[in-house]
């Protein structure tokens, strides 16, 4: 049998449009919290009932109860829920990232879902604490499968994107200005601009939800910021070269230091020693650059990083420029033999 409820204290809003458009929708009205209200009721029906739990203020229905339940059977599974607000327009994907922490998870909407009772009953039971779900890979509950997610709620806390929100963005541009106007190499100020705004973007989506100490979350971003630094350098030096020999020296120690340590370690250092300073998993390897551009023009790409801190992913980065160091090396090697 399906049940269509809902969980409301006072009236407000479209509640009494649902009750005309659902005339048996049970609203539950005690004070108790919604999560345990919705428990009780699970419990006091068949295991194998379906209950469609709906927003009290915001829902309207349209479809039959056999039409409602007719869908839910052909899912073939126990329990669904609707899916977090999708973002039509990348300030609006920007924005939720920064503001609801959405950093290598999904979202799950806590006010439409429609499950069979005891698997509503279990996900709660395991879950009502905190309305989190933190888990590596994904979670199975009576046939339910989903990637790491937070159960949304209306407490959740939602700054005022109107104000300060955007104060950081503002400082960001002005250092920016400051840099371009002080500079005289406009090509190098541009790199720096660069650099900071990508470390910019990487601490707003993903370092400063990190549950850690403000001061390890700057020293990781100032790690990260040597580190660019360090590639720019070198991609300067490969792209301004005369067959300097201190010049050729040196991107040639880098390199062999480079490549002798993931050798080593079996993946690159420098990402393991900046994990470490926010007790990351050594495995995670790093949000690269061109998924940085990607997720501002494409509005289905995800700000997130992977387990690929390994040699084989070390190396399909650094391709491009270990084949020009080689060619940089020949060169030099040929012009000096006045080969060419």
């Amino acid at each position: 049998m399906l049940y269509i409820v809902t969980y409301a204290t006072h009236s407000d809003k479209y509640i009494e449009t649902l009750k005309d458009s659902c005339p048996d929708v049970i609203i539950l009205e005690d004070t108790d919290s919604k999560i345990n209200e919705i428990i009780k009721f699970c419990k006091s029906k068949e295991e194998d009932d379906i209950i469609c739990v709906i927003d009290s203020f915001n829902i309207v229905v349209l479809s039959s109860k056999s039409e409602i339940e007719e869908k839910f059977n052909s899912l073939n599974c126990d329990l669904c829920f609707s899916k977090d607000i999708v973002p039509k327009t990348i300030l609006e994907k920007y924005i939720q990232y920064k503001s609801l922490n959405k950093y290598n998870r999904s979202d799950l909407n806590s006010s439409m879902y429609i499950g069979k009772a005891h698997s509503i009953v279990n996900f709660w039971n395991n879950n009502s604490e905190n309305y989190k779900i933190d888990v590596d890979y994904k979670i199975d509950v009576d046939n339910i499968i989903f990637n790491s997610c937070i159960i949304t709620s209306h407490e959740t806390d939602v700054p005022d994107i109107k104000s300060k929100f955007w104060y950081s963005e503002l400082i960001l541009i002005i250092i920016c200005l400051l840099i371009l106007f002080l500079i005289k190499d406009k090509l190098f100020g541009f790199k720096i601009c660069l650099i900071l705004f990508l470390e910019f973007i990487h601490y707003e989506l993903f370092v400063k939800h990190i549950d850690h100490s403000h001061t390890n979350k700057y020293m990781y971003c100032l790690c990260n910021i040597i580190h660019e630094a360090i590639n720019v350098y070198i991609y300067y030096l490969c792209f301004d070269f005369k067959c300097a020999s201190d010049n050729l020296m040196l991107i040639n120690i880098f390199y062999l230091i480079n490549i002798s340590l993931v050798f080593i370690f079996k993946k690159c250092i420098f990402t393991t020693l900046k994990n470490k300073i926010l007790d990351i998993d050594d495995d995670f390897g790093k949000v690269t650059n061109n998924k940085k551009y990607k997720f501002f023009y494409d509005i289905n790409e995800k700000y997130e990083i992977t387990k690929d801190n390994n040699i084989q992913t070390w190396f399909s980065e650094n391709t491009f420029m270990l084949i020009l160091v080689l060619f940089l090396n020949l060169y030099c090697f040929l012009q000096k033999n006045k080969i060419i």
